[in-house]
């Protein structure tokens, strides 16, 4: 889930969450979905739904007296009810296989998931991130050892329930295939989690679980949907990546597409479209869910092609000169005197 980390006439519903939600809600509120009519289907690993939610770990707060001082969200005000998974997000391999850590500080490892798992909620490490492009040589012949080895001595010593993948880019196509490095990382992790336990739950084994782009081998986990709990869809950050250019305005979550113009194939990125791709690769419902950030995009002048004397103002306007972007905006910033 590159998170970004994991929203008034638009201008928004935008981009992942905003720091303190962010932190809970934030990339993804990834549910099960048995069919796009809301039919009522058993997952595979035998929950109805789920409610992943990723976790910045420079957001946590782990209170005065920790390393962990600082961050939006203090932990104790977390609503544990409302979620059936955390994901710390993040650590990465570099070129080696070793782990990066970043803001992931050892106060907010294993203190973090103690607390989680007295409440009853099991906590996934994620691995890699928008940036952390390295995993094809991470995951070389040279260096899979190492960053295996590296990946479950983490688990094991900070108590984690579980690993989620977020690999940018995962190429399955064209002149790059990273599955093919990538590829027997993830069947060697598979294997070491099915002779573990979970530490919420002993009587379960580890997670394995994937944000994914339908674009970016989407067809891979679809063949390779056995090893995964949960597959969950980056449905956020549509005003960056629409079906076509950047030449207009568009909400950064959106849930449906306009039909594409007429004589075109072009389309506005919405969770429907890609929801309906990763499903025409042949997806299994019971095994993907969708993402839902809290931020927005806000699109502040520029010139309307409608109206060169008007700036855009609302969704699908076409631009003769570009707005200024603001990115992963907290809406109620406006608000604040």
């Amino acid at each position: 889930m590159g998170l970004k980390r994991f929203k008034p006439a638009i201008l928004t519903p935008s981009s992942i969450i905003h720091s303190i939600f962010i932190v809970i809600l934030t990339a993804s509120i990834s549910a099960f979905a048995g069919d796009i009519k809301g039919n009522n289907q058993r997952s595979t690993n035998s929950e109805s739904f789920w409610v992943s939610a990723y976790l910045p770990s420079w957001e946590t707060n782990m209170g005065s007296g920790s390393a962990g001082n600082y961050g939006a969200l203090p932990v104790g005000n977390i609503d544990w009810t409302a979620l059936t998974h955390v994901i710390m997000f993040a650590a990465g391999p570099n070129s080696t296989g070793n782990l990066q850590y970043g803001n992931l500080l050892p106060a907010r490892r294993k203190p973090f998931n103690d607390i989680a798992h007295s409440n009853n909620i099991p906590v996934l490490l994620a691995l890699g991130g928008a940036g952390n492009t390295v995993w094809s040589s991470a995951c070389s012949p040279a260096n899979i050892d190492n960053f295996l080895k590296n990946v479950l001595a983490e688990l094991d010593n900070s108590q984690y329930d579980g690993i989620d993948l977020d690999i940018e880019p995962f190429r399955y196509s064209g002149s790059v295939n990273d599955t093919t490095s990538v590829g027997p990382f993830i069947r060697r992790l598979y294997d070491s989690l099915q002779v573990r336990k979970q530490f919420a739950d002993p009587s379960k084994k580890p997670l394995l679980t994937a944000a994914i782009l339908p674009g970016w081998a989407g067809q891979w986990y679809v063949k390779h949907e056995y090893m995964f709990d949960q597959i969950n869809i980056m449905t956020y950050d549509m005003a960056q990546s629409m079906g076509w250019g950047v030449d207009r305005t568009w909400h950064n979550n959106a849930v449906f597409s306009p039909p594409p113009a007429v004589g075109t194939n072009l389309y506005y990125t919405s969770i429907q479209s890609r929801w309906i791709q990763q499903m025409n690769n042949g997806g299994d419902r019971r095994k993907h869910g969708i993402g839902v950030d809290f931020n927005g995009v806000l699109y502040k002048g520029g010139q309307t092609q409608s109206n060169p004397n008007e700036g855009v103002s609302e969704p699908k306007q076409i631009w003769l000169s570009s707005p200024s972007k603001s990115w992963d905006y907290n809406f109620d910033d406006m608000y604040v005197a």
